[in-house]
């Protein structure tokens, strides 16, 4: 019994590192937002299937806080406009992705979270996809008068309006050692 448990999980490692190594993760533009309520997150997240064969896989989103302080989740495919079904759990949501062979999809993703002195994105994860983001574009819309106290990531510009100041950051082959963290004065 214990042989056949073994090789079980072994054909298992196989079949997940094969359908890990055919998806793959390459581009993501985000929207961050800064208002008196809310910290908002709006990003579109490009995957790709290098194989011949269709990818069905499961995503794993990971927040920055519990699960129970976000709200007004959706999730999007931008192929066919539909709503992806998900699953929340403590600190991460996880949904499906099916990827043709040889094509890519774009999913939206939308959240918000309370506004707090410290405000988080994940970006470590990155890491576990096993290669660098190709393409990487943030940008921040803040109140013109809110005081930004420090970044984890320096931004690379900033612009601003009679109402808002935008903070930019585009990256290539970026592989995040550190989430992104805005310190806000309040």
């Amino acid at each position: 019994m214990r042989k056949f448990f073994f090789a079980c999980l072994l054909i298992f490692a196989f079949v997940f590192a094969d359908a890990q190594q055919s998806l793959s993760f390459y581009s993501e533009y985000i929207d961050f937002s800064i208002d008196g309520k809310y910290f908002s997150v709006n990003g579109i997240y490009r995957f790709c299937n290098n194989s011949g064969k269709p990818v069905n896989n499961t995503i794993l989103f990971p927040f920055a806080v519990g699960v129970s302080f976000i709200d007004s989740i959706s999730i999007k495919n931008l192929e066919n406009f539909k709503k992806i079904t998900y699953r929340k759990r403590e600190r991460d949501l996880v949904f499906p992705l099916s990827v043709t062979p040889y094509d890519s999809v774009d999913i939206n993703v939308f959240y918000r979270q309370p506004v707090s002195r410290v405000n988080s994105y994940v970006l470590r994860t990155t890491q576990s996809w096993g290669t660098p983001l190709r393409k990487a574009a943030y940008t921040l819309t803040t109140d013109k008068d809110q005081r930004i106290l420090s970044f984890s990531i320096e931004p690379d510009s900033s612009a601003f309006n009679s109402e808002n100041r935008i903070y930019y950051w585009n990256k290539v082959d970026f592989n995040p050692r550190t989430d992104f963290e805005i310190v806000i004065d309040r």
